[in-house]
């Protein structure tokens, strides 16, 4: 399964738990983080 997103400046997405890429069509720089899940 494919999926293609075209992403601006100040855009967020959550980043699959699963295998993945990313491709730029242009520089870019990306600002990765964690947040942990609190389990009940």
């Amino acid at each position: 399964m494919t999926s293609k997103l075209s992403l601006g400046r100040g855009d967020l997405i959550a980043v699959p738990d699963a295998r993945h890429t990313l491709e730029a069509l242009e520089d870019i720089s990306v600002l990765l983080t964690v947040a942990k899940q609190q389990v009940p």
